[in-house]
């Protein structure tokens, strides 16, 4: 069932890939080229859930825009559907292709509503105000941080995302209001 294949893919990240045949050989890569996306995306926290510091992001995204155009669309699948428009979201803003990543990030906000799947709804929306801030649309990414906030306000995802998009704008009393906001639902923002 959807619900099975959702908790398979979370719970059993390992057997997930070996079950469904994807094999992502990582190759190391220079600091400079992750220092680079770490700070792109470090923010809403990829870096530890998708394997974006390593070369052939392009690559990367080839795979996963045929694995998407091969996917029936039925319940069964949806949830391999959201996972590979959030990660190909990722690849995009790693990429720096805004344009793409909005419009995936957009389908993958559809297709969670659709399954309920709040825990991923959240995180998008978090991606979505990277791709705003990096398309310099800092009202949008304001927003969007706001819509994450209202989503989960014990997060401190979204209070340091604003934050940055606030420092971006030179608005740093803004800036250190939403930083000591992260910082006082989660200590480790400090």
């Amino acid at each position: 069932t959807e619900k099975e294949a959702i908790t398979m893919a979370r719970q059993s990240p390992d057997f997930w890939p070996f079950r469904h045949r994807v094999i992502e050989f990582i190759e190391p890569t220079d600091i400079k080229h992750k220092a680079g996306i770490a700070k792109e995306l470090a923010w809403h926290n990829l870096i530890g859930s998708v394997s974006l510091l390593f070369e052939d992001i392009q690559a990367k995204i080839e795979l996963r825009e045929s694995l998407l155009d091969e996917l029936e669309t039925t319940d069964e699948t949806n949830a391999a559907r959201l996972d590979l428009l959030i990660t190909l979201g990722a690849l995009y803003v790693a990429n720096q292709n805004y344009g793409r990543a909005e419009k995936v990030l957009l389908d993958a906000i559809l297709l969670s509503q659709a399954a309920r799947d709040v825990e991923r709804f959240f995180g998008i929306w978090l991606i979505l105000a990277s791709v705003y801030s990096g398309l310099e649309n800092y009202d949008k990414a304001i927003a969007v941080c706001q819509k994450a906030i209202e989503l989960d306000p014990k997060s401190a995802f979204p209070w340091n995302g604003l934050g940055n998009v606030y420092r971006d704008l030179n608005q740093y009393d803004d800036a250190l209001a939403a930083y000591q906001k992260a910082i006082e639902l989660d200590s480790k923002y400090v």
